[in-house]
């Protein structure tokens, strides 16, 4: 008998419970049994708890990654002051030269008018570029935990294999299909989270690109001769 499609996802869901894919419990192997080990039965645990290690440390360099990106939104926030300077001091010179008539006033108003523009638009986009780093570095954090989830599966899994290799009794109340089904599942997961960060990597280097052409625009039109005085 066919299974119908609105019920596939349900069958799926089935078995990857009962594989113990649809758990985010990860198999683990009791202490107490993985202390019958001699160091000289520990070589398949030792690189898997060197990657877990590694694991732990990407975790912790990405948090700081998010902590940097984070003051860099603080940054474009504070800029939105110097904005509004220069759009007050481009009001004051406009009403400036409406009083006084002078041509020369009239070009410095126009002039200042359009540097506090393009400041704002250059302030836009540090917030934008700010945003999406922010969003990019979360990504990059969820990316090192699902690395993490990963790593510490497969450590999980090869200390099973140590119990199994040593012939230890106690192996044989663990089910090695569960322990491969975390293992898979972990790794489908951090395969998932490293595409995301990926991508919210590259739309931030795309604003970073927007932010600094404008940022250079203005900064050129900031130091113009008729910004002097």
């Amino acid at each position: 008998m066919k299974i119908g499609i609105a019920c596939a996802p349900l069958a799926l869901a089935a078995a990857l419970a009962c594989m113990g894919g649809g758990s985010h419990r990860p198999e683990t192997v009791a202490e107490t049994d993985f202390g019958r080990l001699s160091p000289a039965e520990m070589q398949p645990v030792n690189a898997a708890r060197t990657e877990s290690d590694a694991a732990r440390d990407g975790v912790a360099r990405a948090d700081l990654h998010l902590q940097e990106a984070q003051h860099e939104a603080d940054y474009a926030k504070a800029e939105q002051t110097a904005v509004r300077a220069d759009q007050e001091r481009a009001a004051a010179a406009a009403k400036a030269a409406k009083e006084s008539g002078d041509p020369g006033d009239t070009a410095r108003a126009q002039e200042l008018a359009s540097t506090a523009q393009l400041h704002q638009q250059a302030a836009e986009a540090h917030a934008a570029y700010a945003n999406q780093l922010v969003q990019a570095r979360q990504a990059g954090v969820a990316a090192a935990k699902a690395e993490q989830a990963r790593a510490e599966a497969a450590l999980e899994r090869a200390k099973l294999t140590a119990l199994e290799q040593a012939q230890i009794p106690a192996a044989t109340k663990y089910d090695p299909a569960r322990f491969d089904a975390t293992v898979a599942q972990r790794t489908r997961e951090a395969a998932e989270a490293r595409t995301r960060a990926s991508q919210a990597d590259h739309a931030a280097l795309q604003a970073l690109g927007t932010w600094q052409t404008l940022q250079q625009r203005w900064q050129a039109r900031a130091q113009g001769p008729i910004q002097r005085g």
